[in-house]
């Protein structure tokens, strides 16, 4: 039986685009015999849809397409993703098998993620694990599932009273293939895990093989990389590139490849590119400016920028002042040759010059170091404003961990590419970057703000600080005292920052759930004082 694996980009909450990109895939399926197409979850309404999902023309459009425009034009096998209402008007994430222009059967989901960026409780029942998942193609049994129904595993279904794998074979029901439809997030190291989580169904199940359907794209600040592919207990057969749309052919009958994971920086470098171009292009923008500094984090975002959207469509923008070193404006030219983006020079002096006129404050102070980042965020917004484009901020997770960002200064912006990496974790990336000049990445990080400044003036060596926050994110150790008051004191900066592309499970953004107002920590002295840059006056 040939099947085949449609890993398509949808538009959140565009039904009838999507519902097109879908009939696109089932004409090239059709075209090329195929018996069984199978789309990610939610397909039709792209993931996550979240309080679309209480609109009422939204949903019943969705089931006007399902039922009108989908089902009546589908001839061989097709499994697609979307909402469904039974007669309760209780709403289902749906699995919807079309067959011969119509619907033969609809599979829901039972186990409802409720952690990190998830909240399908919100909107969704959750489906009766013991219901009945067989769908009976070309004499074939397959046992139909929803993301989590499988990948649960994961957690060993702790949030959960079902495992709608085990309670299917408990029941006697032997499938003869496994299908997931699903939209699983990238982060670094989840697709070893998805492998190793499928690889173990396919064996529970009898050696059959799964076949997995991964929704890929962007959407805000998730990123999906796809990686659709069929997996037996010795591994994986065949699979879908990451980051990129295919129709996938696969073959039941197909032995285990030598398919192999990407290096994880590798990986990170093509997931935040596709964050870069999918929010561009859904949001209806082509262009990008940033400020560029002469440093590592904005000679990294702009080569991101070239990537994701060409070289014609970025703007570097150099905002010198009396602290400006001569070796960072060497840089920035040097830069912006190697990327061949169009550049411009905007000195700051004349309008920090202003400021302290009509402010009366003094030189040398945070007010004025706040106020260069300001007014430098002044400028690359109303450029964005002149040429209907986009401002990328290119602050790391190291300086949003401890408040060393000025809000409505280095904070603007509307996406954040690296600001779910550490300082380190940028200077690994630059490293896959050949058309950045050593130099930059060489150089000492400084924000240049007054004479002779270092990042090192205000902030622990980085090495130290993110192997501290490191173990932090990934294992919840305790930060040291002075770091933790800083990271806690800075919560009311990160929740008006920028969007941040999401790689890591601990990005800050819409995962990431704090109080900004709290109690001091326990172990904290009278006597801690936070590093002196992070402080800003809580500005």
């Amino acid at each position: 039986m040939k099947i085949a694996l449609a890993q398509i980009n949808p538009l959140v909450g565009d039904l009838v685009g999507n519902a097109q990109l879908i009939l696109e895939a089932c004409k090239q399926a059709q075209e090329g015999q195929v018996s069984l197409l199978v789309f990610p979850e939610m397909a039709l309404w792209g993931y996550p849809a979240q309080d679309l999902l209480f609109e009422p023309e939204l949903l019943a459009k969705a089931d006007e397409l399902m039922s009108e425009a989908l089902a009546p034009q589908v001839k061989n096998a097709v499994i697609v993703g979307s909402t469904y209402r039974d007669c309760n008007d209780r709403l289902f994430n749906a699995a919807y098998c079309l067959q011969a222009g119509r619907i033969e059967k609809i599979v829901c989901k039972s186990c409802l993620p409720n952690y990190e960026i998830f909240n399908e409780s919100r909107y969704f029942k959750a489906a009766s694990s013991n219901q009945d998942r067989l769908w009976a193609v070309n004499g074939q049994k397959i046992g139909v599932f929803i993301c989590e129904d499988l990948l649960g595993a994961e957690t060993d279904f702790h949030q959960y009273d079902q495992n709608p794998l085990a309670e299917l074979l408990a029941a006697g029901q032997q499938p003869d293939a496994l299908v997931c439809l699903a939209a699983s997030p990238y982060r670094r190291g989840q697709q070893a895990i998805r492998a190793n989580i499928l690889q173990e169904a396919s064996r529970q199940a009898g050696a059959v093989p799964v076949l997995f359907a991964n929704q890929v794209g962007a959407n805000d600040q998730l990123i999906f990389d796809g990686h659709s592919g069929v997996y037996k207990p010795q591994g994986c057969c065949v699979s879908a590139p990451s980051f990129q749309e295919a129709l996938l052919l696969v073959d039941l009958d197909a032995s285990v490849s030598s398919t192999s994971i990407k290096a994880e920086t590798q990986e990170v470098l093509e997931a935040l590119v596709l964050g870069i171009k999918d929010y561009f292009r859904k949001a209806g923008f082509q262009r990008a400016i940033l400020g560029v500094s002469g440093g590592i984090d904005s000679a990294v975002v702009a080569s991101l920028a070239v990537r994701a959207l060409g070289s014609e469509n970025v703007l570097g923008v150099m905002i010198p002042s009396a602290y400006t070193s001569s070796e960072s404006e060497l840089y920035f030219e040097r830069l912006v040759l190697a990327l061949g983006i169009e550049s411009k020079t905007i000195s700051l002096e004349g309008m920090l010059a202003a400021w302290h006129t009509s402010t009366g404050m003094q030189t040398l102070t945070l007010a004025e170091e706040n106020a260069q980042s300001r007014l430098r965020g002044l400028v690359l917004m109303s450029l964005a404003n002149d040429q209907n484009a986009l401002v990328l901020a290119c602050g790391n997770k190291s300086e949003f961990s401890l408040g060393y960002s000025t809000l409505y200064g280095d904070m603007c912006g509307a996406i954040a590419p690296i600001g779910d990496l550490l300082k380190t974790e940028v200077y690994e990336l630059a490293r896959l970057l050949p058309e950045i000049p050593q130099e930059i990445i060489a150089r000492a990080p400084s924000a240049e703000l007054r004479p002779d400044q270092l990042d090192t003036d205000s902030l622990p060596p980085y090495a130290e600080l993110d192997r501290d926050l490191g173990d932090y994110f990934t294992q919840r150790k305790a930060l040291p005292a002075k770091l933790a008051q800083t990271f806690a004191r800075s919560e009311f900066k990160r929740q008006q920052a920028p969007i941040i592309l999401k790689v890591s499970k601990n990005a800050f953004g819409k995962g990431w759930q704090q109080p900004i107002l709290r109690g001091k920590l326990d172990n904290l002295s009278p006597s801690a004082k936070s590093p002196e840059a992070s402080d800003e006056s809580n500005l």
